[in-house]
């Protein structure tokens, strides 16, 4: 047992490739559950390499004090994904095992909620992955690109503020039935972006869809902006 939700994310992996659900040739996209797309992203990756968004902001001392490998942490951050990433499935499945082991004794050493990455870090460069990294795919909201126009995905990461610094819609308080704050009122594109969204759906009329679609419908909204919610 461990105390620390973030574990269901390396603890599934190894459960899906234990359970044999890909082929080596399919083509895995990873997400957080704090994302979401706003541009189409199709990514082509080869055997033997991973592509992804970079990890802005990775130090190494950082990943060394929470590795249990810390010898396999790389010098620096255009080395290193994060959330959004691609990788054929036979490379992640070679990985598996280690990511779980390196997630779990990480926390155990030093109980970080961030805990997971470094295990996949740590992982790529242990088993000899090609790690290829862009700077816009997957924009947090608190980055300095957080603007960029090109980012197809938006990570909505931290409370989303006005421009008088009050927060004005916080995922870790949002039950997934009222109305979100105008988009106007954000003060960049990945913030604006979600509640645009998010706007758009609680809005969706139940006439536009039959009663089977708006279950599912409604269900795949709430599952997209990370929120649980028993629907009705």
């Amino acid at each position: 047992q461990i105390d620390w939700p973030v574990m269901n994310k390396p603890g599934g992996l190894k459960y899906f490739f234990e359970k044999n659900l890909f082929n080596d040739e399919d083509t895995l996209i990873f997400l957080d559950p704090d994302m979401i797309f706003v541009k189409a992203w199709d990514p082509k990756v080869e055997k033997g390499k991973a592509y992804g968004q970079k990890w802005k902001g990775y130090l190494k001392s950082y990943c060394q004090k929470i590795s249990i490998q810390p010898e396999l942490c790389p010098a620096r951050d255009d080395e290193c994904l994060m959330y959004p990433f691609v990788i054929k499935a036979g490379d992640m499945k070679k990985m598996s095992d280690d990511i779980e082991y390196f997630s779990r004794k990480g926390y155990f050493k030093c109980a970080d909620w961030m805990g997971d990455m470094p295990a996949y870090v740590t992982a790529m460069v242990k088993h000899k992955l090609i790690v290829e990294t862009k700077d816009n795919i997957g924009v947090c909201n608190n980055w300095d690109n957080c603007d960029d126009e090109e980012a197809p995905i938006m990570h909505y990461c931290q409370p989303i503020k006005d421009k008088n610094g009050e927060e004005i819609w916080d995922k870790r308080n949002y039950d997934g039935c009222g109305l979100p704050p105008d988009s106007s009122l954000a003060t960049n594109r990945v913030d604006r972006e979600v509640l645009k969204t998010l706007k758009e759906y609680i809005l969706l009329k139940p006439k536009q869809i039959n009663s089977g679609q708006k279950s599912t419908t409604i269900t795949s909204l709430l599952g997209l902006f990370g929120i649980r919610k028993k629907v009705r």
